[in-house]
């Protein structure tokens, strides 16, 4: 592994090319007590300004090959975590994005780069980039799923990246049930919507339409596991009937998943708030249900 080392002396100065990486890196305060006591300075390759094939000091771009080279050593996690170790939050942040990995905005560096190893090991990360299937999986023969979103999947961007196969088939009403935040997300740190059963309420949302394999995806995404016991899960997925526009002579029959309630979950925050807003406004679900999801009190 490639190492770049300097032996600074007391009120020596730094040379331009460690100036450049270390005033990135060092608080200002910092940087003024090395200058003065002077001390050893060591770059590894698990710097995001060390380019570790080349063995040189050069700023690590974070793209979709970046990703490949992680994938590519995906049962090696400390590889991977050293890999991860210097990057910024900010290019974190970047790698979340190329993941469509939801990450809250007070979420740690450290919480990201576990959060980034998990979904790398998943094993099915690849597919959520590039949007591509296995060449082993004929789609012409693979039989459509309906699914019907109330929570943030109403939000398109984030449903695309979750399942690039999705596409919208209509808004819909789902019949004695209401909204209630009974789960806290781990990623989120904060109250995430469920449904629960009410005779006097109904809850609206949007039912795509996606690929039978990419079912195992939202599953993944929801805490979901087959087969396992229901209080294991985070989420259930069952099977209901919705309503297309709200007719009654319209059913739908749809998948959606069902929480499994945790004690005094807290409410949601306002980004998670801001994204069920975004997306039943692109959706155009009706004026009132918009207004009650305004009317969400937010941490």
């Amino acid at each position: 592994m490639p190492k770049f080392d300097l032996i600074l002396k007391p009120g020596e100065p730094l040379p331009e090319e460690f100036a450049v990486i270390l005033n990135k890196r060092l608080s200002q305060a910092f940087s003024k007590k090395l200058l003065k006591h002077g001390g050893l300075i060591r770059l590894s390759a698990s710097s995001p300004y060390v380019d570790r094939k080349a063995g040189k000091m050069t700023p690590i771009v974070v793209s979709e090959a970046f990703i490949a080279e992680l994938q590519a050593n995906v049962n090696d996690g400390e590889m991977i975590r050293a890999r991860l170790q210097s990057l910024t939050i900010k290019q974190l942040r970047e790698i979340c994005d190329l993941l469509h990995l939801p990450v809250r905005s007070q979420a740690s560096s450290g919480e990201i780069r576990e959060a980034v190893v998990q979904r790398l090991q998943s094993g099915q990360f690849w597919q959520k980039i590039s949007g591509s299937q296995p060449s082993s999986i004929d789609n012409t023969k693979q039989k459509p799923i309906l699914y019907f979103a109330y929570g943030s999947n109403l939000d398109w961007e984030q449903m695309r990246g979750r399942c690039p196969s999705a596409k919208y088939v209509a808004i819909a009403e789902l019949p004695n049930h209401r909204l209630a935040f009974t789960r806290e997300s781990i990623w989120r740190r904060c109250g995430v919507l469920d449904v629960v059963p009410d005779d006097s309420k109904n809850v609206w949302g949007v039912v795509y339409e996606i690929l039978e394999s990419e079912i195992g995806l939202l599953d993944e995404d929801e805490g979901y596991r087959p087969g396992r016991e229901r209080v294991a899960n985070a989420y259930v997925r069952e099977q209901h009937q919705v309503f297309r526009d709200g007719d009654k002579k319209h059913p739908l029959p749809v998948w959606l998943y069902v929480g499994n309630p945790q004690a005094n979950p807290p409410p949601p925050n306002a980004e998670y708030k801001s994204l069920l807003i975004k997306g039943a406004t692109h959706w155009k679900l009706p004026a009132d249900y918009i207004g009650q999801l305004n009317q969400i009190v937010t941490l």
